[in-house]
Formats: C-alpha cells, structure tokens, sequence
C-alpha cells in the first residue's frame, strides 16, 4: 500500500515538471516568434518612412519635415541597435532558466529583447502616424 503511494507521488510529480518543461519550452518559442513579427512590422513601417523620406528632400524647408526626420534617424538608430542585440542572441534554449524563481536569475536576454522591440515598434507606429496625418 505505502509503495503505491510513493507511485502515485512519484508519478504526479513527474507529470508536474513536465507539464512545466513544456509549458516553459511552448512559452520560449512563442516569445522567438513574437521578436520575428514585431521585426517584420517594424521594416513595413520603416519602408513608409523611406517613402516619405525620399519625398521629404523637396519640402525640407518645413520645420515639421526637418522634425519627422530627426525623429526618424534617431529611430532608425535605436532599431538598428535592438536588432544587432537580438542578432547576438543564443539560438540555444535557455529555457530552463524560467523554470528558477525569478530571484535566482537576472532578466532572460530574450525577455528584454521582446520588451525593447515592443517599446520600439510601438515609437515607430506612433511616428509613422504622425506623418501620415
């Protein structure tokens, strides 16, 4: 009777920590994926802003124009930066490290690259925007 329970122990345990295994795997692949399509975004709109770019050389008289400029190198600067971190980012899954607690480990480099292309897709949205207007 007593090892039909530590059977049974065993066995639920086991299920936990593979259903936390894959959950964590499922969840590192989702957030890989996530990095791509924000990227993919991230060109459509740049390519806009090349557009108006190569219309904006006739009408840099217009302070508005000089502005929308100056704000999109300053952005294509910092997407060119968060691309090149996300580049050097290890193909090789670490996603084991999101089964320690959280106090055990510093931010996951993928975590803060889906973090960074996040806040800068959402700047290059808002900026596309404004010159569309």
């Amino acid at each position: 009777m007593a090892d039909r329970l530590a059977v049974g122990l065993a066995k639920s345990v086991v299920v936990g920590a593979i259903t936390k295994v894959q959950s964590v795997i499922e969840e590192d692949a989702k957030l890989r994926e996530k990095v791509k399509r924000d990227l993919v975004s991230i060109t459509l709109e740049f390519e806009m802003m090349q557009s108006f770019l190569d219309d904006a050389n006739e009408e840099m008289k217009s302070k508005v124009v000089r502005t929308w400029v100056k704000h999109i190198r300053q952005l294509a600067y910092d997407v060119e930066d968060c691309v090149e971190n996300v580049v050097q980012l290890d193909d090789k899954p670490v996603f084991w490290r999101r089964l320690l607690p959280s106090c055990m480990v510093e931010p996951l480099q993928l975590d803060q690259a889906v973090e960074e292309i996040e806040q800068l897709k959402g700047r290059v949205e808002e900026v596309n925007n404004c010159y569309r207007r």
